[in-house]
């Protein structure tokens, strides 16, 4: 006979051999009554460790998209603003307040 995961095999002071079952503990005693007392606690102490990992990452991923479009909007305005000046040569002249010459004005629109 094969014992259950509940049943232990023993042998008394005679040499008989018995089944015993092991204790079904509730689960407050597996776990401690203190540490139940404990529970909200741990819960809300849970909680705010839970709340600043959130806060924290969401600092960090605004921060960093900030920086991205920040760098991407200078970086393309750079980028124009050499085009421009490469390409229309009377640029000073327009921005002193002069008309663009008629085939620099064909290419500005």
């Amino acid at each position: 006979m094969q014992p259950t995961p509940r049943q232990r095999i023993e042998k008394d002071s005679s040499g008989e051999i018995r089944i015993k079952l092991w204790p079904v503990l509730p689960a407050y005693r597996l776990i401690g009554p203190r540490s139940l007392e404990r529970l909200p606690q741990s819960l809300s102490v849970l909680t705010l460790v839970l709340g600043i990992l959130l806060c924290a990452t969401w600092a960090v991923v605004r921060f960093t998209t900030e920086q991205l479009l920040y760098h991407e909007a200078t970086s393309a305005a750079q980028n124009w603003a050499g085009f421009l000046a490469n390409a229309v040569k009377d640029l000073r002249q327009i921005a002193a307040g002069e008309q663009p010459s008629t085939q620099r004005w064909r290419s500005l629109s």
